[in-house]
């Protein structure tokens, strides 16, 4: 799997990051776009603003993403009219998310009842269950903290299975495939996704990892609405609607789940049913040339023509296979971008991880369209 930072160098950079957040709860009236895109939120400050938080604005004020982008190219005026028009006719309070680092920026635009889930707080309730609480060894494989998501991924190593010992009796023995399940836990600060657990494989012969979404849960950023009886004449800390004891319990609940999420993700159960896909998925064999299966997958996962490149060239000549778990195979070893000619980010490798894990698990007829070519 890709790598990532290490443990110390995740939680620096989390601490780091959070020591530079602020959020408001805001009316839209008290928000102006300048002509420049920056935006103004009165007696706070003004602000760059992020490609994710135009999205947000965007698509909350509904104006097409196609004429958004082009206002903001050829006539920022324009846009800021639009904007400012919509938040004054539409005003309705807001949870505005910024940070301070060489400058301020906005960077998130969502709803008074989003419920804030930090990857600091996560680190907190998370990393002493990984190290101590869940009583067995647990090894952090890969971290890494983007601008839009925290990934952290767990192997668990009592679990390790080789995937022969899975076929039934007198099935074809293939070369020894040993593997271990983990998890991946995943949050987003800014609205892009829940905070999410999923089963992990990782591949020990080629050190691939597979993200096995079926099996896994979210649990989403979804609170109390914020501000109430506030009126819409000022911004507010979001910090001082509710009371820190209140928070912290709120809180705890949450985390105690999320643990209860990961014991579930790494249980013998789970485990037993993940790998046995593994093990089966090896039988599942490729029936349409391996290059028309790879326009399939192109499609289906939105490969770009570097990516599309480097699963042909390793679904065919890994030696996986040409099967279904050879093209899990392929997805999650381009993944890897240990050269760097690919230039996937963070992001888009875990993207392509759970690609491969999707692929084992899939139905029969959707896995025929792709064996088939159809």
């Amino acid at each position: 799997m890709k790598t990532g930072r290490n443990l110390i160098e995740l939680a620096t950079e989390v601490e780091r990051l959070a020591a530079a957040k602020k959020d408001y709860i805001v009316p839209t009236g008290l928000m102006h776009m300048r002509d420049d895109a920056r935006i103004e939120i009165q007696g706070k400050g003004d602000y760059d603003v992020t490609e994710h938080t135009h999205n947000q604005i965007g698509e909350r004020l509904e104006i097409p993403s196609k004429y958004y982008d082009r206002m903001r190219r050829e006539e920022p005026r324009l846009l800021a009219q639009n904007v400012n028009t919509w938040f004054e006719k539409k005003s309705e309070k807001r949870m505005v998310r910024t940070m301070t680092l060489e400058r301020p920026v906005m960077r998130a635009f969502l709803g008074d009842g989003y419920r804030r889930l930090d990857n600091f707080e996560l680190m907190q309730a998370v990393l002493p269950f990984i190290m101590q609480e869940y009583g067995k060894p647990l090894r952090i494989e890969s971290s890494e903290v983007t601008e839009t998501r925290l990934h952290l991924k767990v192997i668990a190593p009592h679990t390790e299975r080789d995937l022969n010992t899975l076929l039934a009796p007198g099935t074809h023995k293939f070369i020894n495939e040993p593997v271990q399940a983990g998890f991946i836990v995943q949050n987003s600060e800014i609205g892009m996704g829940a905070i999410a657990v999923f089963p992990f494989v990782d591949i020990l012969r080629c050190t691939n990892g597979a993200m096995v979404t079926e099996y896994g849960q979210r649990k989403y950023h979804a609170g109390r609405r914020a501000g109430r009886g506030m009126g819409d004449d000022a911004a507010f800390d979001a910090d001082s609607i509710m009371s820190d004891q209140t928070r912290m319990l709120d809180d705890a609940a949450f985390w105690s789940k999320t643990k209860d999420i990961i014991r579930a993700a790494i249980s013998e159960e789970t485990v037993g049913k993940i790998f046995t896909k593994f093990a089966e998925a090896r039988e599942m064999k490729i029936i349409a040339p391996p290059e028309k299966v790879v326009e399939v997958l192109a499609n289906n996962y939105g490969l770009n023509e570097k990516e599309k490149s480097g699963v042909l060239r390793t679904l065919i000549d890994s030696g996986m296979g040409l099967t279904k778990y050879g093209v899990m195979n392929a997805l999650t070893e381009i993944a890897k971008d240990e050269k760097g000619e690919l230039g996937l980010s963070y992001d888009r490798a875990t993207e392509l991880e759970r690609a491969g894990g999707d692929i084992i698990t899939l139905g029969a007829a959707e896995w025929k369209q792709i064996a088939e070519a159809a």
